[in-house]
C-alpha cells in the first residue's frame, strides 16, 4: 500500500511525487528535526497539487496523510493538533474524491452505501482513507483529552467500517489494518472513565484476535497484533471480573477465558523466542505480569506452576525481570496466604492449602537464589486498572 500510494502522487505530478518521497526519506528518521524538514517537503507537494478533479483530490490526500504522520511523530501537544488537522483534510479530500457524502464534521454512511471496494474504488485508495480515520483516532488519544476520547473511538470506529469493505483474504495488508484498527478501539475504549467500555472494548479485542489467530506463527506483524489485543482483552475482562457482581457460572467461565488468553499469548511469544526472535520481550513481560497479578488474587494455588513454566529462557536461565515479578506476587499471596487460618474441620482443603504453601515457598527460595531479585513490581491494584496506550505507530501511505 506505501509505494503503490506514493506512485499515485507520481502519476499525477511528478515532481510533487519527488517532494514527497523526499519527505518520506526524512522522515523515516524519526527524529523532531527530520520531521520538521519532511513536513516542509511535503507543503511543498501540496503546492503542486492543485484542481477538483479525482485524481488530484486522491493525490492531496495521499500527500496530507503523510505530513498528519509527520506531525504526530514531532509528539508534541502542537504536533498532534495539527496532525488531527492533517487527517481531517486526507479524509475530505478522499470522500470528495470518492462523491461520500459527509466530511469530517458530517455523517458518514460508509454502511448504507454498500460500496463494493473491488467495483467501485480502488482498494489501495480505500484502505488509505481507513488508516486516516485510524490515524486521526491514535493522535487524539495522544492527546490525553478527556473531550477528545469519545472522538477518537468514532474515528477508530469509521476506520474499521472502512477496512471491512476491503477484501482482507486477497491481501494480508488489508487484514493488518483491519486488526489493528480493532486493538486501537479496544484501547481508546480502556480508557473510558468507571470502565464504563469494558465490554465493547473486550469484543473489539476478540475480534482482533480471530483477524490474526491463523497467521501469528509465520508472520511477525501478525503476532505483535494478536499479542496486543490478547492484552487488551485480558485488561478488559480483569475489569469485568473485578468490577462486577457475576454468578459463579459467569465468573468461572470469565476467569477462564483470562488464562486462556494468557497462556496463548504466552505460548505465542514462546514460540517467537525459540526461532531466536525477541521482537515481543516486552509484551510478553506485560502478559507475564498480568498472569501472575490475576493468580496471585484469584487462583493462588495455580501460581507456583505459572512461573516455573514462564520464568525461564529458552537456555534455562532465569530471566531477571521474569524474576522480580515472580517472586513479588509470589511474595503477597504468601503473606495473604500467612494471615487466613488453615480450617482444620475441613481436612482436604487444609491439605491442599499447605500444599500450596509450601510449593510458593520452595518457588520463592528457588528464584532467590537464582540471584537478587530487584524491585520490580506486580500492579498494585486490581487487574485490569492499566493505563493503556494506543498500539504504535500511524499507518503510512
Amino acid at each position: 500500500m506505501v509505494p503503490a500510494a506514493s506512485r499515485y502522487v507520481v502519476s499525477v505530478n511528478a515532481e510533487a511525487g519527488a517532494w514527497l518521497r523526499e519527505g518520506q526519506g526524512l522522515e523515516v528518521c524519526g527524529d523532531a528535526v527530520s520531521c520538521r524538514n519532511a513536513i516542509e517537503r511535503y507543503d511543498r507537494a501540496l503546492a503542486l497539487l492543485d484542481g477538483a478533479d479525482p485524481s488530484a483530490r486522491k493525490a492531496r490526500a495521499i500527500v496530507w496523510m503523510n505530513r498528519g504522520n509527520a506531525s504526530q511523530r514531532t509528539g508534541v501537544e502542537f504536533g498532534f493538533a495539527e496532525a488531527i488537522r492533517c487527517y481531517d483534510a486526507t479524509i475530505t479530500e478522499f470522500e470528495h474524491a470518492f462523491g461520500f457524502p459527509s466530511g469530517c464534521e458530517g455523517i458518514h454512511t460508509y454502511g448504507k452505501l454498500q460500496i463494493d471496494a473491488q467495483a467501485q474504488i480502488d482498494p489501495v485508495m480505500l484502505n488509505a482513507l481507513g488508516a486516516a480515520w485510524m490515524n486521526r483516532g491514535v493522535a487524539l488519544q495522544k492527546t490525553r483529552s478527556p473531550e477528545n476520547l469519545e472522538a477518537a473511538v468514532s474515528s477508530h470506529e469509521r476506520a474499521i467500517e472502512v477496512f471491512s469493505k476491503l477484501p482482507i483474504d486477497r491481501d494480508s495488508v488489508f487484514r493488518k489494518n483491519l486488526s489493528a484498527a480493532f486493538v486501537n478501539l479496544a484501547d481508546a475504549l480502556l480508557d473510558f472513565p468507571e470502565n464504563a467500555g469494558l465490554l465493547r472494548a473486550a469484543n473489539a479485542a476478540r475480534y482482533s484476535i480471530q483477524l490474526t489467530d491463523t497467521r501469528t506463527d509465520a508472520e511477525v506483524t501478525f503476532a505483535e497484533l494478536n499479542l496486543k489485543a490478547r492484552r487488551a482483552l485480558i485488561v478488559a475482562l480483569g475489569g469485568t471480573l473485578c468490577g462486577h457482581d457475576l454468578d459463579p457460572r459467569n465468573r468461572e467461565a470469565l476467569e477462564g477465558e483470562i488464562r486462556g488468553t494468557i497462556e496463548g499469548g504466552l505460548g505465542l511469544a514462546r514460540h517467537w523466542r525459540v526461532m531466536s526472535c525477541e521482537a515481543f520481550a516486552d509484551l510478553e513481560i506485560r502478559l507475564f505480569r498480568l498472569g501472575c497479578h490475576f493468580l496471585r488474587i484469584h487462583h493462588a494455588r495455580d501460581l507456583n506452576t505459572f512461573v516455573r513454566e514462564n520464568v525461564e529462557d529458552r537456555r534455562g536461565t532465569l530471566r531477571e525481570e521474569f524474576k522480580a515479578v515472580a517472586a513479588e506476587a509470589i511474595q503477597a499471596a504468601l503473606e495473604v496466604m500467612g494471615r487466613t487460618p488453615v480450617q482444620s474441620r475441613d481436612f482436604a482443603n487444609s491439605i491442599v492449602q499447605v500444599d500450596v504453601l509450601r510449593e510458593l515457598r520452595e518457588t520463592h527460595r528457588w528464584l532467590a537464589r537464582s540471584g537478587q531479585t530487584s524491585a520490580l513490581g506486580v500492579p498494585q491494584g486490581e487487574i485490569g486498572i492499566i493505563v493503556n496506550q494506543a498500539s504504535g505507530a500511524p499507518a503510512g501511505c
